[in-house]
């Protein structure tokens, strides 16, 4: 019996790669309590949302850019050490992935209500 956990192939069976944050699984997310090295690497590691068509990094990207932005304002990272980074770059790609999100994503899709007028129809 394999974990729920496991992916399954032919007769090999591949578990997640949790060795970069052991303990955390991948796709994981973000929390006040994550790393600056976690969030960063949830930047890194769902960029390419839009080449593997994905809603769940496109997510978790926008996800890491808002801490990113939020963090990088302040100049100082979580850890007290002075940051000089491009919150604006970062910004515009929060912007990007939203705008690819409202247009991709179910859950974001506006639900719309048709409305049928029958006072003029005849039985």
């Amino acid at each position: 019996m394999h974990s729920a956990d496991s992916v399954h192939t032919a007769d090999t069976v591949h578990k997640p790669d949790t060795t970069r944050f052991p303990g955390k699984p991948p796709g994981m997310t973000l929390t006040s309590a994550s790393t600056d090295a976690e969030v960063e690497a949830a930047y890194d590691d769902n960029a390419d949302y839009r080449d593997t068509a994905s809603i769940t990094k496109a997510r978790l990207f926008a996800q890491a850019c808002r801490l990113l932005v939020r963090r990088y304002t302040s100049g100082v990272s979580s850890d007290g050490t002075s940051i000089n980074r491009n919150v604006e770059l970062i910004r515009d790609e929060l912007r990007d992935v939203d705008t690819w999100l409202d247009g991709n994503d179910p859950a974001r899709s506006q639900s719309s209500t048709v409305v049928y007028d029958f006072r003029e129809s005849r039985s």
